[in-house]
């Protein structure tokens, strides 16, 4: 899969909680439409959402974009999503974010899939932080994502 252009990600990993809020964020198009198939829309999609949230203040931990939905965990004070103020729920669901193109059968290993943070996590935290956070099980999270994807071939 060929990876998107170079975006400027918007921080580097800290990967805590913060008593501002810290947020898990499910979206998807309308009637789960496929509006964001080609590579060229995911990129878009990409990059308008970490443009948004740098313009914003969002402090993004992990990111997900596909086809016809999107997640992400960020640092922010007001939004009505759900918000993770258990340490433990909190690194789950920044390894559920990381790792859902597996999730979705996009990829084998989720650094392969270029509209996710996981690649950009694995280079710019701390080998230790990553095998934590990747050590967090996730097959027993509640999160909304009943969405089958696609990408154009």
């Amino acid at each position: 899969m060929a990876a998107p252009q170079t975006i400027n990600w918007p921080h580097a990993p800290l990967h805590q909680l913060s008593a501002r809020g810290t947020y898990i964020v499910t979206a998807g198009t309308y009637k789960k439409a496929h509006h964001f198939r080609s590579r060229d829309r995911l990129s878009v999609l990409q990059r308008g959402q970490l443009s948004v949230a740098q313009q914003f203040g969002w402090h993004l931990e992990a990111w997900s974009v596909f086809s016809n939905h999107y997640h992400f965990v960020a640092h922010w004070h007001n939004f009505w999503e759900t918000k993770l103020t258990h340490r433990n729920s909190y690194l789950a669901r920044l390894n559920y974010v990381h790792q859902n193109p597996v999730k979705h059968g996009l990829v084998y290993v989720a650094n392969q899939y270029p509209w996710c943070s996981a690649g950009w996590f694995e280079r710019t935290a701390r080998p230790a932080q990553v095998k934590t956070i990747y050590g967090f099980k996730i097959d027993k999270l509640k999160v909304l994502d009943d969405y089958e994807v696609a990408l154009e071939e």
